[in-house]
């Protein structure tokens, strides 16, 4: 099967993987799985993937750590996960300061504007950024 990460469907260089770099966040993507071969699964697994990440610490989440299978009709559909790393063991001692930790795809703020750091981001926020892109709430709940 042939795969290409959020930044190739996009047409973005690999520079731009980050969010905070203009490149493509949760809105974008989700977007793109509503309209994938499996979209239900899709969304609900990219979404649950969010809150996955911030509990554990992840927060190399970037659109080229994001991927689809393109099928030979053109359908696409997600791929598994991968190169998924928590943050947490390094925040130990004199490693990574845990206030500095970051997601890397923002979360809409329940005020205004958006939401990256982990300590900072609260499940209120993943309902909010939910109901933004136009998925179940409930679901997210």
């Amino acid at each position: 099967l042939t795969q290409e990460d959020m930044c190739q469907v996009f047409s973005l260089p690999s520079q731009l993987k980050y969010q905070s770099d203009s490149g493509v966040g949760i809105k974008e993507i989700m977007q793109l799985l509503s309209r994938s071969r499996c979209a239900d699964n899709d969304c609900d697994d990219f979404m649950r993937f969010q809150v996955f990440q911030w509990l554990i610490g992840a927060t190399d989440g970037h659109a080229k750590n994001f991927s689809i299978f393109i099928e030979a009709n053109g359908a696409y559909r997600l791929t598994p996960f991968y190169d998924i790393m928590s943050a947490y063991p390094a925040s130990n001692g004199k490693g990574i300061n845990t206030r500095k930790l970051k997601l890397a795809m923002s979360l809409k703020s329940t005020s205004s504007g958006n939401k990256w750091h982990l300590e900072k981001v609260y499940p209120r926020h993943f309902i909010a950024t939910a109901e933004t892109v136009g998925f179940c709430t409930i679901r997210m709940q």
